[in-house]
Formats: structure tokens, sequence, C-alpha cells
């Protein structure tokens, strides 16, 4: 299937199968990976359900195979998000046969506080998810605070438990494992005993929608940021990157949390400058998430640690790095972006300014937004946090970075103020090119003056 995945959608039009399914990354490569003279031919009528389980059931997959697939007979009411482990004899929930999947947006901020919030449809600040249906039968699906063991309300994220006689009795050989994961109990009342999964789900209109996992959760400067996010920011940012083949995962550097990005090129990678790969990951991580990589690692095709269904161990994915075992095409780490973050060359530095003011104070702000993120990614990196985490000696060196950038002196108040890149690219511009106030390009600013966000 990996070397060739129409060979399973040509089985399903062979033999008329109605029930069928895979990871999601499955769906995905099936996508990028056969062309329309290859589609020509195909007949999916006769699929009744694709069911769609074993990692995290992604909208943006659901819609690109459903339009790429219903001129050949699939249908979109086939597609069958699910949820399930091993442990719980594979399958947990999922919606009812032929329903449309329930697709449903929440606010991401509010997400990182372990609250569900429903936002509208398209909502810049939101995340969607994909419903993976109900409990069915005599299991109990509950949400329970991991920390406390009590049952969360409605709307507040939590790990999701199971009981019932689907769940298997531990693991082989292993008391304190099967212990620990397969006896745990509310805290009022003792109902139980319950599965933990180490999922974070809650439910939402009766269906189960999962958000994150425990043990794979980013948490940096006090915020929770899913890896997956972070990785389909990543594979999205470049065409050179190979879908479903990254790792995100914090690592503790001096006693912080950091974030590490480890993804698989695609196997044209000798035609792409990877220093400029690196650069746009970062920048794009920067952007979407407001964090800062670390350390950005590029690797072969077919090197990311996955199971057998294809899901990324994160886990082991880390092991790796820190063991210096991933065998890098280019390691980019904290020491190389934050040292200074290479300073744009006097002739660049002229370039910038002229292009400043030619567009003029309203003009320039996306350029010099734009460069600021990029240059806050790289100098960040050492702090693992954007411009508003930034310690001191970060905004010092920012701004030594930027006076070489841009030719001028930069006050380094200016800097220590700034409480938005917007606000710090409004008060670069004026000094840059003067407020446009006076009709003048190069009208030094009122030094009184700051935007403040």
């Amino acid at each position: 299937f990996v070397q060739e995945p129409i060979r399973w959608l040509r089985a399903i039009t062979k033999y008329r199968a109605h029930t069928s399914g895979a990871p999601n990354f499955a769906y995905d490569l099936c996508v990028a990976k056969t062309t329309p003279e290859e589609r020509e031919g195909l007949d999916l009528s006769s699929w009744q359900l694709a069911f769609n389980g074993s990692e995290p059931v992604r909208a943006e997959t659901v819609d690109r195979f459903s339009h790429a697939f219903e001129p050949f007979g699939f249908r979109r009411s086939a597609f069958y998000p699910c949820y399930g482990l091993a442990e719980a004899t594979l399958f947990v929930s999922g919606p009812v046969k032929s329903s449309v999947p329930e697709v449903r947006t929440f606010e991401a901020a509010g997400l990182e506080q372990r609250q569900a919030i429903s936002t509208p449809e398209g909502d810049e600040g939101g995340r969607t998810l994909v419903g993976c249906g109900r409990t069915w039968l005599d299991q109990t699906i509950v949400i329970a605070d991991p920390d406390t063991s009590n049952r969360c309300p409605d709307g507040r994220i939590g790990e999701i438990w199971i009981s019932g006689p689907n769940v298997t009795k531990g693991y082989w050989g292993r008391e304190e494992a099967t212990t620990a994961t397969f006896r745990a109990r509310l805290a009022h009342g003792g109902e139980g005993p319950f599965l933990r999964t180490g999922d974070l789900g809650f439910f939402h209109g009766g269906s189960l929608f999962i958000s994150g996992r425990i043990k794979d959760l980013i948490i940096i400067r006090g915020r929770n940021h899913y890896p997956q996010d972070i990785e389909l920011t990543v594979e999205s940012s470049h065409p050179i990157l190979r879908p479903g083949c990254g790792a995100a995962f914090a690592i503790d550097v001096d006693g912080d949390e950091r974030l590490v990005v480890v993804q698989e090129v695609k196997r044209n990678f000798k035609d792409a400058n990877l220093h400029d790969v690196v650069d746009v990951i970062r920048r794009a991580v920067s952007e979407n998430h407001e964090l800062a990589a670390h350390a950005v690692v590029l690797i072969k095709p077919g090197r990311i640690p996955k199971t057998s269904s294809g899901k990324i161990q994160r886990h082991a994915c880390r092991q790796g790095y820190l063991a210096g075992a991933l065998d890098p095409l280019l390691s980019s780490a904290a020491d190389a972006a934050a040292e200074g973050a290479t300073p744009v060359r006097p002739a660049a530095a002229s370039l910038l300014q002229q292009t400043l003011a030619v567009l003029g104070p309203a003009g320039s702000r996306p350029v010099m937004e734009s460069h600021l993120r990029h240059r806050v990614s790289e100098v960040a990196a050492a702090n693992g946090a954007g411009l508003d985490a930034m310690n001191a000696e970060a905004r010092l060196r920012l701004g030594r970075v930027l006076e070489t950038d841009l030719g001028v002196s930069v006050p380094d108040a200016l800097v220590f103020e700034a409480t938005s890149i917007e606000a710090l690219a409004a008060n670069l511009i004026d000094l840059v090119i003067g407020r446009g106030e006076s009709g003048e390009s190069g009208a030094r600013p009122d030094p009184t003056r700051r935007v403040v966000a």
C-alpha cells in the first residue's frame, strides 16, 4: 500500500468491498500519491464504511479525500471517524453508521487551558476537531482530571477513562504498569476500576472529541501545545517536507521545556536548500503557535520512528534525538539560531531600508512584521518562547540584531517595552523612515511616542 496506495482503492473496486479503513495518514497518501490517470476506472460506490482511526482524524483529510474520490463513487457519509486502543480490544467509540462526520471548531486558546469552548467555523482563533462518536454496548467512558481523579464537568478537557468487559486485564508480567493503567478509580465515590488511556478528550453534543495525549503534550511557559498541531504546521510549510512524517516534542534545557521538531524530507531533497527549509519551518512555527523551535532536525525519508499502524512514535524520536542517533541531514540547534541570528550584511540592510522608504509607513508594516517574526523566532530559540516571553538577555540580543538589519541605533527601551510584534514593527518603522506625518522620508520620530498594542 505504501509503495502504491492505488492498490487499496483498486481492491475495493474489484471485490466490491463495503467495509475497509486505515489510519488518517493512509487517506492523505491516497490523495497525494495517486494521479488522475490512475484514478480512472475506480468504482468506490460499494464502500459503505471507511473507518478512520488509530491516530488523530483531521478534518482536512476528510475534505481532501472526499473531494478527490467523490467523482469515483465515494460518499463523504461513508467516513467513520472512530477512537480505540488495544487495551480496550481496539474499539472504544464511533458514530452512527452512514452519518456525516461531525466537525466542530473550538477556541484554540481554550483548548490550551483544557477548556472546550465552541466557536464559529472559520474563526481565525479556532481549531477544528472531528468527533469520534459515542460509546457502545456495556462500555462506560468517563472524562477525568488526570491529576485529581475527579470527574470533569461538561466542557472541561480531561483524560479518557474506560471500563467494560472489552477492557483487558492488564499487561503480562508487568504488575506495576497494570496497577497504574488499569485500576484507576474516581476520587469521589470510588467508581471503577477504569483503564487510563493517556489520551485527552471531552464530550460535546454527545460525541467524544480527542484533543491530544498527556504524554505528548508540550507545555512551555504554562501553555499546552498539541504536537500534532505543530507537526501539521511544519509539514505544510514547505513542499520538500513529507506529510505525516514529522514529530514535535519537548526536551528539558537548563530546567525549561524547549520545543524540538524532527521532520522527514522527500526523496528529491537535494533540490532544496535545507538551511532555507529550516528557516521556513521556524517562521511557520513562530507565526502559527507563538513558539520558537529550540532545534529543527531534517532527516531522510523513512527514518521517523513509527508503529506498525503508522503512528508517529514521538517518545522514540525524542530518545533518538537526545542520544544523537537520528543521523540528520541537517540539525539546527538553539546555539546556531540564538548566538546572534545571523545579522543582515550592510548592503542587505541598506536594501531593507530602501524597501521600507519606498513602501512608506503603511505599506511597510507587513514587511517589517514578517522580518520581525523571523528574527524573533531565531533569537527566541534559546528561550523557547515568542516576543512576549523573551527575557532581558534575549531582548538585548534582538535589539543588536535589529540595529545591524536596519542600519540605525535601536533604543533598548523600544525593544524592552514592546508588547507585540505589531507594536514593535510600527515603532521601528517610525525610527527608520518617520511617521509620515511630516511628509518627509527619514523624519525622526518623537522619542516619547510609542505604539502600544
